[in-house]
């Protein structure tokens, strides 16, 4: 074990404290190594720890991700149904942290579709946030999904839906070919 997992390790161990100040100072020590690892116990603090100076600190850590590495971990977080209640949270996290989602915009927009106002909501910034590449039939399908959803809304996201199909449709418009990659299926 390399000093830096050493460390790691340490901190994790110390997340389990019963004293607030341990954990938020092993919050901020694991934020400066930047380990995408370590992003389940930090939402698991989020999640369960009922100190919300523990939770805000747990929450900035998620804001301040930076690696895209971090995404595929995030992105089960959010599907996780033990972390449902703060799913808002978690969605944006990836907006916060300035990383790239393009490759996870199926995912984002079947998340609005199905979840509360709130998380829809997230979800439109992440989607206004998304840089590219994008593939040109997930985009297609994607129109095509927000606007049946728009039109069977039940749940007062219609203007938030709506919003996300101009989005994509924007989106549409300004690709060019060398913005865009083909599916090969």
């Amino acid at each position: 074990m390399n000093p830096t997992q050493k460390v790691i390790q340490e901190k994790i161990k110390e997340l389990e404290s019963d004293n607030a100040k341990t954990i938020i100072a092993a919050i901020e020590k694991l934020r400066e190594i930047g380990d995408e690892t370590v992003i389940p116990h930090i939402i698991q603090l989020l999640v369960k720890h009922p100190l919300e100076d523990v939770k805000n600190a747990a929450s900035h850590f998620l804001f301040d991700l930076k690696d895209p590495k971090v995404l595929p971990t995030l992105i089960s977080e959010i599907q996780n149904p033990d972390n449902k209640e703060f799913q808002r949270i978690l969605v944006s996290a990836c907006w916060e942290s300035s990383i790239n989602c393009s490759a996870y915009l199926p995912f984002f927009v079947d998340l609005a579709i199905i979840s509360d106002y709130m998380v829809c909501l997230e979800c439109l910034t992440v989607i206004e946030n998304m840089v590219g590449p994008f593939d040109l039939q997930e985009l297609n399908d994607a129109i095509e999904k927000v606007k049946n959803a728009t039109d069977e809304d039940e749940e007062g996201k219609y203007d938030l839906l709506n919003s996300i199909w101009e989005v994509l449709v924007d989106i549409r418009a300004s690709l060019d070919e060398d913005s865009y990659t083909f599916s090969e299926n």
